[in-house]
């Protein structure tokens, strides 16, 4: 009996498959940022050394805690966008205390880190 389509077509298909597949993966790895950066004036190097996050869940409400450590190459105005699954009830300036509370709850949390980076300067 012969196949509706012959071999090398089937061939070719699975090669156009695969080169779909590999062009669909690398524009979702360029899709994957959760947040971005604009410096005023552009030229400024903008670096994110790090970023901490507790997110809470009650079954109906979530609430995000968020601190990122930003540095400029030098002074500069920075716009930060993060994208959202729908648009937030209340955004608020949070203080990096609540990490601090929470490293006191955590088994195994290096808070020991935190403490060091982030304890005010002595003078």
């Amino acid at each position: 009996m012969k196949s509706f389509m012959g071999v090398e077509s089937c061939n070719s298909i699975m090669k156009m498959a695969i080169k779909l597949l590999v062009i669909l993966l690398l524009l979702t790895s360029l899709c994957s940022a959760d947040r971005g950066m604009i410096s005023f004036p552009e030229s400024v190097r903008i670096e994110e050394s790090g970023q901490n996050a507790i997110v809470a869940w009650n079954g109906n409400e979530e609430v995000i805690i968020l601190s990122t450590d930003v540095k400029s190459s030098e002074p500069a105005t920075i716009l930060e966008v993060i994208t959202l699954p729908s648009n937030p009830v209340s955004v608020e300036e949070g203080s990096f205390d609540s990490f601090m509370v929470h490293a006191q709850y955590r088994v195994g949390f290096p808070d020991t880190i935190l403490q060091n980076r982030y304890r005010e300067p002595v003078s």
